[in-house]
């Protein structure tokens, strides 16, 4: 089984965020902006909460399922929408996109204002960075 992990922001895999390169997120993750482009997908309600849900484009029988738990940005903003649709598209899976926030997500005017925070004071360094606890018996 492959494990993806995908930049939220760009909506495409994030090389250094993969177990290869020990990172928890890469720069682009700080540098966000809103996507271009038309969600696929529909919302419908799932055990009582709104849900975005993308289908493989080909109809095909689904390999599976996948749920993405969304950012602060919610269900609503529209980089996720196209990141379930991507993974709907590319890898035949039908994809759910809860709206955990109940409609409270984080305003995507935030982006610009965290990208030019964590530059000021020079936090994103310390944010990409993992962190290994090394346990001694």
């Amino acid at each position: 089984m492959e494990t993806v992990v995908a930049c939220q922001i760009l909506s495409t895999p994030c090389d250094s965020r993969s177990p290869r390169n020990a990172k928890m997120s890469c720069s682009d993750c700080f540098k966000g902006h809103v996507h271009d482009g038309e969600p696929q997908g529909k919302i419908i309600e799932v055990h009582g909460r709104q849900t975005y849900v993308a289908s493989p484009v080909n109809s095909s029988k689904p390999k599976g399922i996948v749920v993405i738990i969304p950012d602060a940005f919610g269900m609503q903003f529209v980089n996720n929408k196209l990141l379930a649709d991507h993974y709907a598209a590319k890898g035949d899976y039908t994809v759910y996109l809860p709206d955990f926030m109940n409609g409270t997500a984080a305003p995507v005017w935030m982006i610009d204002t965290m990208a030019k925070g964590f530059d000021k004071w020079g936090q994103t360094s310390a944010l990409r960075q993992p962190y290994v606890l090394t346990l001694s018996k």
